[in-house]
C-alpha cells in the first residue's frame, strides 16, 4: 500500500501484477511535470512510455487518439476537448497516468539506430559450389542486436546469430566459430540454371535497455546468378579401355583436357586427376591450379599395375576441379580389368585294381570313395600313387567329344586289371562321362572332393584289362 497524494484524500493501491507498470500523478498548475501549451495540457513522465495503460482526469477515463496523444517518448498531451482540463485556477484538476515504463527518461536519448555497414556474397554468380557471406553491423545506440540470413524468403534462416561482424566469412560468438557458407548442390544448380538466388540479411534490434521493444528491423538483399553454362569443360580418355591378360608390365595412358573460358582465368581454382583402383581410396596422380600451363596433355599412369589370373576390377580416372572447397567431376575414364582365372588341366590315368579295394580299421573290405565322407579323400591321397596319371587334358575336352586315350602305367607288366581315374579342377564344374554307346550312369563313378580345389572321379564297377582299358570322352553336366 502506497500513499498517493494530491489526487484524492483516500488511498490508492499501486498494481504490481503487470511488468514494469508505472503510475504517475499531478495537479494542473502546481506540478513540475505538467505544463499548459496552447490550451493543451502536457504531462512529462519519469520513464519512457512504451504503452499507455490508462489516463484519468478527475476520475474520468480518457480515450487514446481522442482525448490524448503521445508527443514524445516521455511526453503525453491531454486535450481540453471532450474531457475538460479545467481552466479555472480555483478548481483543482487531478490527473492519473498509468503506463508500461521503459528506461528512465533522464537517460541519454537513444536515437541512433544500427546500420548494416556491409553485406556481401562471394561469388555473385557461377554454378554449383560454395557461396560465402560476410557482413558488418555498426551498433550505434541499439541493444539486443540479432541477425539472420534467409534464402528466397524462407521462414527458417540459413544462419543466425548476435555477432557484429565476420572475418573471412566466419562468425564467432562465445568462442564458437561458424563459417557462413551455403552449398549450391549440383541438383539445385541443374534445376535453377539461369535463375537468381536471393539472400536477405535481417537485423533485429532494440532501442531500449530492457529488451522491451525487440521488434524493429533493417534488412538488405543480395542476389546470386546461376549461370546457364559450366565455367569449366573437361574431357579425358584412357588407353587401353580393357585388360584381359595377366601381366606385370601394364601401362595405361590418359589424354586429358581442361578448358577454362578466358573470362574465368583469374578465378582461383585447383584441379587434379584422381586414380581409383577397385574399392581402394582414390589417389591424385596429377594436380595443378588456375595458373597451371599443363591443363592439356598426355599422362602415363605412374602407378605400377600388375594383373593376375582371376582379376576382375576397374581403374577409374576422374578429372576434378575444386572451387571454394567443393569438387566438380568434369570427366572420367575407365579401364576394365577382367583376366580369366587360370584353369588348370585335368589328370587322367588307371589305378591298379588291387589297390582299389582295401581293408578298413573294422576289418571290412572297402573301395576307395565308397564311404561318402571326408575319409574318402584321405584314402585316395594315401593309396593312389601320382605316377599312374599318364595324361593331362585341357578344359577344351569338355566341348570336343574327343576320347581321352590315356595309357596305363605298367612298367613291370604285372598289372592285370585297372580302374579309370581322373582328377578334375573344380572350376570345370560337374562333368559327365560318355562311351561309344552313350552316357555312362553317374553312379558308376565315385566323386571324391579332395579339398584342394579338385575332385577325383573313380570308376568303381568292374575293372577293365590293362591291355585294353576303358576309355571315355567328357561333357559338362
Amino acid at each position: 500500500m502506497k500513499k498517493i497524494r494530491n489526487i484524492i484524500d483516500s488511498e490508492l493501491v499501486i498494481r504490481t501484477n503487470n511488468v514494469r507498470l508505472h503510475q504517475e500523478f499531478g495537479e494542473v498548475g502546481n506540478s513540475s511535470k505538467i505544463s499548459i501549451v496552447n490550451e493543451v495540457t502536457v504531462f512529462t513522465t519519469d520513464y519512457i512510455v512504451n504503452k499507455v495503460n490508462y489516463i484519468t482526469v478527475n476520475g474520468v477515463m480518457l480515450t487514446g487518439g481522442v482525448h490524448y496523444n503521445q508527443l514524445a517518448p516521455n511526453k503525453i498531451e491531454i486535450s481540453n476537448y471532450g474531457a475538460p482540463v479545467r481552466k479555472n485556477p480555483t478548481i483543482i484538476t487531478s490527473i492519473l497516468i498509468s503506463y508500461y515504463a521503459g528506461e528512465p527518461a533522464t537517460a541519454a536519448a537513444r536515437t541512433r539506430i544500427p546500420v548494416i555497414g556491409d553485406f556481401t556474397i562471394s561469388p555473385t554468380s557461377g554454378q554449383n559450389g560454395s557461396i560465402l557471406f560476410d557482413f558488418t553491423i555498426v551498433k550505434n545506440d541499439a541493444t539486443n542486436i540479432y541477425w539472420s540470413i534467409i534464402k528466397d524468403g524462407m521462414h527458417n534462416p540459413l544462419f543466425s546469430g548476435a555477432s557484429l561482424q565476420t572475418l573471412h566469412s566466419v562468425s564467432t560468438e562465445g568462442g564458437n566459430a561458424t563459417t557462413l557458407r551455403y552449398i549450391l548442390t549440383e541438383a539445385e544448380y541443374l534445376q535453377r540454371i539461369g535463375d537468381k538466388l536471393r539472400f536477405t540479411f535481417i537485423v533485429v534490434y532494440d532501442m531500449t535497455t530492457d529488451g522491451s521493444n525487440l521488434d524493429e528491423k533493417i534488412m538488405i538483399s543480395k542476389e546470386y546468378l546461376i549461370e546457364d553454362k559450366k565455367a569449366f569443360i573437361g574431357t579425358m580418355t584412357g588407353t587401353p579401355t580393357s585388360i584381359t591378360t595377366a601381366n606385370s608390365q601394364n601401362k595405361i595412358t590418359l589424354s586429358y583436357n581442361l578448358f577454362v573460358p578466358a573470362s574465368n582465368f583469374t578465378r582461383p581454382f585447383t584441379w587434379r586427376i584422381e586414380r581409383k583402383e577397385g574399392a581402394n581410396i582414390p589417389t591424385s596422380i596429377l594436380s595443378g591450379n588456375h595458373l597451371s600451363t599443363d591443363r592439356t596433355g598426355i599422362l602415363e599412369d605412374p602407378t605400377a599395375l600388375v594383373t593376375n589370373y582371376g582379376d576382375n576390377k576397374q581403374i577409374k580416372y576422374s578429372l576434378i576441379v575444386e572451387e571454394n572447397g567443393v569438387d566438380s567431376v568434369l570427366a572420367t575414364a575407365v579401364t576394365a580389368i577382367n583376366v580369366p582365372a587360370l584353369i588348370k588341366d585335368a589328370k587322367v590315368g588307371y589305378l591298379d585294381a588291387s589297390i582299389m579295394s582295401y581293408i578298413d580299421t573294422g576289418g571290412v573290405r572297402r573301395k576307395i570313395g565308397s564311404l561318402g565322407t571326408a575319409q574318402d579323400a584321405v584314402e585316395f591321397r594315401n593309396r593312389v600313387p601320382n605316377n599312374i596319371f599318364t595324361k593331362t587334358i585341357p578344359v577344351g575336352y569338355l566341348d570336343t567329344e574327343e576320347f581321352i586315350k590315356a595309357s596305363v602305367y605298367n612298367p613291370a607288366g604285372t598289372i592285370g586289371y585297372v580302374h579309370f581315374v581322373m582328377i578334375v579342377p573344380d572350376v570345370w564344374g560337374p562333368i559327365k562321362f560318355y562311351q561309344t554307346l552313350g552316357m555312362v550312369d553317374a553312379s558308376a563313378f565315385y566323386a571324391i572332393n579332395l579339398g584342394d580345389g579338385n575332385t577325383a572321379y573313380l570308376y568303381h564297377i568292374a575293372p577293365s584289362s590293362s591291355s585294353l582299358p576303358s576309355d571315355y570322352y567328357i561333357k559338362r553336366r
